[in-house]
């Protein structure tokens, strides 16, 4: 089969929008894990033990980064393989749907 240079160029740009698509997601998802961990590490240091509503601020903070990460999560699985990751009796299970 042989391709015009038209051809050629619309499939490289394609893959390059899916590409920079999927490293979009990639770096969202890598700086979230990155605050997820921070705040946790937070926490289980006792950093916040003498601050009660600022770690329970945190604790509510890393539930909605959660729930972000498995959004983002979701569209890189869908993007590769059309399915999602679905959780059962858990708080962000509404997202799912």
């Amino acid at each position: 089969m042989i391709f015009t240079d038209g051809d050629i160029c619309d499939r490289l740009t394609i893959e390059l929008n899916k590409s920079n698509y999927f490293k979009r997601l990639w770096e969202e998802l890598y700086w979230i894990n990155a605050k997820i961990w921070l705040m946790e590490t937070d926490i289980k240091e006792g950093k916040l033990d003498d601050d009660p509503q600022k770690a329970g601020l945190g604790i509510i903070q890393i539930r909605k980064l959660s729930m972000k990460r498995i959004e983002i999560k979701n569209q890189i699985t869908e993007y590769f393989h059309g399915k999602q990751e679905i959780k059962k009796d858990y708080l962000t299970e509404d997202i799912n749907k």
